[in-house]
Formats: C-alpha cells, sequence, structure tokens
C-alpha cells in the first residue's frame, strides 16, 4: 500500500496565471486542478509526490 499524500505541487494556471484548487482523485492516484477564474481543468498523475513520500519513509 502506498503512503498517504501530504503535500499536493502547486500550478497556475495556463491562461489566467493564477493558483488552481486541486484535489486528489481516481483513488488519489491523481491530482485534478481548477481554476476559480476560468474553471480551465487539469488532471495529471501524482506519481512524483508518492515516489518522494516512499523514499522518506
Amino acid at each position: 500500500m502506498l503512503p498517504k499524500v501530504t503535500v499536493l505541487p502547486d500550478r497556475l494556471c495556463t491562461w489566467c496565471k493564477v493558483p488552481m484548487r486541486k484535489r486528489l482523485v481516481g483513488g488519489e492516484y491523481y491530482v485534478h486542478y481548477i481554476c476559480p477564474k476560468c474553471l480551465f481543468q487539469h488532471t495529471c498523475r501524482c506519481t512524483l509526490t508518492r515516489t518522494e513520500s516512499a523514499a522518506t519513509s
């Protein structure tokens, strides 16, 4: 079992350049970002964060 992700990477909106809201989805394997201004959405796999947290434990 993988450890819980405690820190999610930040991301700026491609168009608005404002910080996007973020949440874990897909069984906590993906980070879903939503721009609060234009509602642009982006999803990415959060393997880097899980690998880093697994290496430190």
